[in-house]
């Protein structure tokens, strides 16, 4: 295999790696947190229910997730995931072996999986629990001095657990400094599973049906590599057809597999909760009004993106360029050094509120849609795109923005029932910080802003 397929597979392989085990990026590496000590193994079995998680790629348009440890008679403790699709209820589980743990008696451990794709060891750390009510659970992998990627669980033992309940896990999430940012809330409602479809039979395929029928007895290992041999020597050999259009296509192009790559990159950094199929048929507004919509708007929630992780204080300015074309600038400031970034590009109205928006300074240097759903230019936006593969995947991104950087209930209370009329699930959408932020932009009249000195 020469260097460029080597290299293609290995950057294939690692993105999707991070993108299935931890899905929080971060700079250098992990950070320095201690578990909880004398981990009481015993008391933390049985079934936990996540109420909250950081997004992970594997738990995408699932809900009623749970977690079981059970310890078995052959000592181990085995762990069983389950998942619930929310779109057909089949239920779906992934299980795997938790480590006999170390001679130091702390809340870390490991699950070995093996109903991945590739055998997987997962680093799980406890970081507090009451084995009663609720459990912080946090993993993080290193990438070298260079980065990492953390994953982090708010469990309990209830599926709606109390308010109580639920403040003493954010009390941990405080004293360990870890964003609440990043957290998305898991649906734990209705939730009735359905048994997984029946596999097809095919009546051509020998079973071992007819073997236990005829009193075959069994007595060692050579004994069964004979039964599997006479069942099987029986079945058809399949004849594989002369197709000369697959002998000329037997390999994989080198274009395609870079352009497979570039596509999931492009459609990763666009827009960062995927799906399966095309994109939905979101109504937009009507007669938009582009001029008031300009000015400032500041982000209140969106879905994880990709350029914003890490980022608070997030504004997004439209003005008029002389061209007719409109100029977007987006700025942030660095959670951590408070350091402030902008990156500015313009849009274009394709029809009505349904505009295009074009970054020459991103590492791709493409359109990306940008659809109004929902706005009265005073208060509130409710912002949409999605981008998809020839309908095989797709992926979405929405954001709600408003005037005020602290808006009351009310406007929040509009911006969420666009949603919900759009049919835009809210079940990703992550809280911007907005403390500690400096000025505000206030509207004077029409086209006039000025800015105003705030506290928090």
């Amino acid at each position: 295999m020469s260097s460029w397929k080597v290299c293609s597979v290995l950057v294939c392989l690692v993105g999707a790696i991070v993108l299935v085990n931890s899905q929080i990026p971060g700079f250098g590496t992990c950070p320095d947190y201690s578990p909880i000590q004398r981990f009481n193994r015993t008391r933390f079995l049985g079934t936990w229910y996540e109420i909250e998680r950081y997004f992970t790629v594997t738990e995408v348009a699932t809900k009623c997730v749970s977690v079981t440890y059970e310890q078995r008679a052959d000592g181990k403790i085995y762990v069983r995931n389950a998942y619930t699709n929310r779109f057909n209820g089949v239920e779906r589980i992934i299980s795997g072996v938790m480590d006999k743990g170390a001679k130091v008696k702390d809340g870390r451990y490991q699950i070995e999986y093996t109903s991945f794709p590739y055998n997987y060891n997962a680093s799980v750390m406890v970081l507090d629990t009451d084995y009663d009510s609720f459990a912080v659970l946090y993993s993080c992998s290193s990438f070298g001095p260079v980065g990492h990627a953390v994953s982090a669980w708010m469990m309990a033992r209830e599926r709606l657990p109390g308010g109580p309940v639920l403040q003493r896990a954010y009390g941990v999430l405080d004293k360990y400094k870890i964003s609440r940012t990043f957290f998305l809330r898991t649906n734990q409602e209705a939730c009735v599973t359905l048994a997984p479809p029946e596999p097809a039979i095919d009546p051509t395929e020998p079973t071992t049906q007819d073997a236990r029928q005829e009193d075959v007895v069994v007595r060692n290992e050579e004994d069964l590599q004979q039964l599997r041999s006479e069942i099987f020597a029986a079945g058809p050999v399949p004849s594989i057809p002369d197709d000369p259009a697959l002998e000329e296509h037997h390999y994989i192009p080198r274009w395609s597999t870079i352009s497979i790559c570039l596509v999931a990159m492009i459609l990763c950094v666009e827009a960062q909760v995927p799906g399966f199929g095309q994109c939905p048929k979101i109504p937009v507004v009507e007669n938009f009004d582009t001029y008031a919509y300009l000015g400032r708007w500041y982000e209140q929630e969106k879905y994880p993106f990709l350029f914003e992780l890490g980022g608070k204080c997030i504004t997004a300015d439209y003005s008029l360029n002389p061209d007719g074309t409109i100029g977007v600038l987006n700025t942030q400031k660095n959670s951590l050094t408070g350091n402030e970034n902008s990156i500015s590009g313009s849009a274009r109205i394709v029809q009505s509120a349904k505009l295009a928006v074009k970054f020459p300074s991103a590492p791709f240097n493409v359109e990306a849609p940008y659809w109004v759903v929902g706005t009265d230019y005073k208060s509130y936006a409710v912002v949409y795109a999605c981008s998809d593969l020839r309908g095989l995947i797709s992926a979405k991104v929405a954001w709600i923005l408003t005037r005020k950087r602290h808006p009351d209930i009310e406007t929040m209370k509009k911006a969420y029932a666009v949603l919900d009329s759009a049919k835009i699930s809210r079940a990703y959408l992550t809280r911007t910080d907005q403390k500690n932020c400096g000025e505000e932009l206030k509207k004077v009249s029409k086209g006039i802003f000025k800015t105003t000195a705030i506290k928090g």
